[in-house]
């Protein structure tokens, strides 16, 4: 079917087709794929911290009490446990970009072609945000899980204190 239109194409030439309205609606989701994008870059910088602090950690562990090596420990499974879900929303979140680029794609092809994709790419851009809620909602546990393993570290120095 789609050769038929490749061939109407080639025998006619463009001129029923306004190629730059067809790129201009093709690419408007490219300003998700940006959002998404700078997420995605956020996450990545939030992983790579994570590594970092991890490393120190784990540099710190030869040479300190039982205590101390224990609560060391508790604070890399909590790092290790911040990464995966860090991973996983990141996982998520490029899913979603694959979903909007086949979308751009298909839009673009079925406008060249005159084929109707509309229900297509409805379902691509349902699908899209789904993984992309999904990798959000990882994103807000990883900033949970941080935010409380700050609050744990506070009260731990307070009691200190306060002994």
């Amino acid at each position: 079917m789609a050769f038929k239109y490749a061939d109407n194409i080639m025998n006619y030439g463009f001129s029923d087709i306004d190629i730059g309205k067809l790129i201009q609606i093709s690419v408007a989701p490219v300003f998700l794929l940006a959002g998404i994008g700078a997420i995605i870059s956020i996450l990545s910088a939030r992983i790579t911290r994570i590594i970092d602090v991890a490393r120190q950690l784990d540099q710190r562990l030869d040479g300190v009490d039982e205590v101390h090596h224990n609560h060391l420990n508790e604070e890399l499974r909590a790092l290790s446990y911040r990464s995966k879900v860090a991973g996983w929303s990141i996982t998520l979140c490029v899913i979603s970009e694959l979903f909007i680029c086949i979308l751009i794609a298909l839009h673009f092809i079925g406008g060249l072609f005159q084929y109707s994709v509309s229900l297509a790419v409805a379902i691509l851009f349902v699908i899209s945000m789904l993984f992309l809620v999904a990798g959000l909602i990882f994103f807000l546990h990883e900033i949970f899980i941080s935010t409380m393993s700050i609050r744990m570290i506070m009260e731990k120095i307070y009691f200190r204190h306060q002994k």
